[in-house]
């Protein structure tokens, strides 16, 4: 029996698409720092806690069964928002460690933003919108 075995095939085929998204949002979000990047670890950090608590995530699965790829992007932005407003991956209040995980996860975000407005999900202003509510939380955290 496989982990994901109890789970709906949407959930399995939300899942199928992780490695996708790693790959487009790594390439489409250069690094921002000087220092070596560790989006690779960052990217593991947000799919291993999706995958802990696949449960909490499987309404919204079932809700937007006709859409995987929100799916996907909504939770991967969700989780990694939640890390960069956090404090935790800051050097100093307002300012993410730049050789941390911060930078590599405020990259994710920032790349799924852009991947829902892509997708039609959003429109450009709610985007820009939603980057500049979590730029402010980082300057707040710490």
């Amino acid at each position: 029996m496989g982990l994901f075995s109890k789970h709906s095939r949407e959930a399995q085929a939300v899942l199928g698409l992780f490695d996708e998204a790693k790959q487009k949002l790594e390439k489409a979000t250069p690094p921002s720092s000087a220092f070596p990047s560790r989006y690779s670890e960052a990217f593991e950090l947000v799919r291993s806690e999706i995958l802990a608590d696949l449960d909490k995530w499987e309404p919204l699965i079932q809700n937007e069964r006709d859409r995987p790829r929100v799916c996907v992007y909504v939770m991967i932005s969700t989780v990694a928002r939640a890390h960069v407003q956090s404090g935790q991956h800051h050097i100093y209040r307002g300012l993410l460690n730049p050789m941390g995980l911060g930078n590599d996860l405020l990259r994710i975000l920032d790349g799924s933003i852009d991947e829902f407005l892509k997708m039609g999900a959003i429109e450009a202003d709610v985007a820009e919108q939603m980057k500049d509510i979590v730029r402010a939380n980082i300057k707040g955290a710490g």
